[in-house]
């Protein structure tokens, strides 16, 4: 299956200025539902999270290494987080 996805990626990821347009647009909506947060850091947060052919295709700019380490960890941390909240019962219907 990774075999297959590398090669899906290769013949089907191209650069065309509409899905770069679209891919800009989608990061904009994106980093402004996030009140505080700067376009500029929201944007490298984002393309820090997407793998190479996501960025080489629409031409985005690459994250360094700290951004890319910086957004994985965060991700890691939240969800450490979300795995220790306390779970509730499960309740059904009928029963």
């Amino acid at each position: 299956m990774e075999r297959f996805n590398a090669e899906f990626e290769r013949d089907r990821f191209a650069y065309t200025e509409a899905g770069h347009r679209i891919a800009v647009a989608m990061i904009e909506m994106f980093v402004g539902k996030i009140p505080g947060l700067s376009k500029r850091l929201g944007t490298r947060g984002v393309c820090a999270l997407l793998g190479e052919p996501l960025l080489a295709a629409p031409d985005l700019p690459g994250p360094t290494a700290a951004e890319r380490r910086t957004a994985e960890g965060a991700l890691k941390l939240r969800a450490g987080g979300r795995r220790r909240q306390t779970r509730l019962p499960c309740v059904r219907a009928g029963g």
